[in-house]
């Protein structure tokens, strides 16, 4: 049976993260939003005006799409961050209830995979292998 890969896997913390950055770019897109309409409004004679307000939505209606495609990259990324934590917790409370310690794995393309080479070093330590 093939293991379903889960969209979000910390959801909590991924989702926390996905929002921010959403947050800003809308903040930044209103902003835009708001001070290219004040331009036009000051230098487009009135009955342009119109046509220019199509093409804010078009813009606004475009960025929006840019989010959406931003919000499942930055989905797809965080996996190699918040992927091994949940795996990692449960080995080492695993660890830390028998006493039975041994190496942890993360892909090498993971974030944590420095911070885990480090783990290993001090359960090496602490379990008396060097």
């Amino acid at each position: 049976m093939v293991k379903r890969r889960q969209l979000l896997i910390e959801k909590s913390a991924q989702l926390k993260f996905v929002w921010l950055v959403l947050a800003s770019f809308l903040v930044l897109l209103i902003f835009m939003l708001w001070n290219i309409h004040a331009l036009l409004t000051a230098i487009v004679p009135s009955g342009i005006l119109g046509a220019s307000a199509e093409r804010l939505i078009i813009f606004f209606i475009g960025t929006l799409v840019i989010i959406a495609i931003t919000a499942a990259i930055i989905i797809k990324y965080t996996h190699r961050f918040f992927g091994p934590i949940p795996r990692l917790k449960r080995e080492l409370d695993e660890m830390a209830e028998s006493g039975k310690y041994h190496d942890l794995r993360v892909r090498d393309g993971d974030f944590l995979y420095k911070l885990v080479e480090s783990i290993n070093n001090v359960l090496e330590k602490v379990s008396g292998k060097q």
